[in-house]
């Protein structure tokens, strides 16, 4: 019988994927990988190539499961770090940490998600990669409502895809302190124009409304 490596063997399958979890984001940050290839994360955790199939069928899952773990804890680092922030700082201090540690493990394994293979990609998963960028999005939402945005939600979608573009050019080494604050100037633009239309459209509805 193989030698377990903790109490119980529930543990010892627990202990071991986690392993692989954190194996798989030195990978995933390595620049000479920047992959999650069975072949490079079991003998970083100490485990064969083939028992990796025992947790993560392929490298989706393992993307998934990084993802079920990472995201949140970004969510929350951001909520925490806006929280104290006046209204008209909060997306400055916003951009600041989610661009200040790049590449992000959190953005990479949702970029990979939505590009990888489709044969490996259900509709189940596609669903729940859609539920984890919303949660990444609510820190954003939620300042986006402070501003008194309609859609906030939406606003917060779109921010997110100028902040992954940031990522990516601070990756392929931009200069930092102009691609954060040109981040900011667009998220307070995005926000003033879509509280004037928002203004406009309401002062629209109630002249409509009047004139009745």
């Amino acid at each position: 019988m193989p030698r377990i490596e903790a109490p119980t063997v529930r543990e010892h399958h627990d202990r071991r994927r986690e392993r692989l979890l954190n194996a798989a984001r030195a990978c995933l940050l390595d620049p000479t990988l920047r992959s999650v290839g069975f072949e490079h994360v079991g003998p970083r955790a100490g485990i064969r190539r083939n028992s990796v199939y025992l947790y993560f069928p392929s490298d989706t899952h393992l993307y998934l499961a990084l993802a079920e773990e990472d995201v949140p804890r970004l969510r929350d680092e951001l909520e925490a770090a806006t929280a104290a922030a006046p209204r008209d700082e909060a997306l400055a201090v916003l951009v600041e940490t989610m661009l200040a540690e790049v590449p992000r493990v959190e953005l990479e394994v949702l970029r990979r998600l939505a590009t990888g293979p489709a044969a490996q990609r259900g509709p189940e998963v596609l669903a729940r990669v859609d539920e984890l960028r919303d949660e990444r999005a609510q820190p954003l939402a939620k300042v986006f409502s402070e501003y008194g945005l309609e859609h906030p939600q939406v606003a917060a979608r779109l921010a997110l895809g100028l902040l992954d573009a940031a990522a990516r050019e601070l990756e392929q080494g931009a200069d930092p302190t102009l691609v954060r604050a040109m981040a900011a100037d667009h998220l307070r633009a995005l926000a003033r124009h879509s509280r004037a239309r928002s203004d406009f459209s309401s002062r629209a509805g109630a002249r409509a409304a009047s004139a009745q």
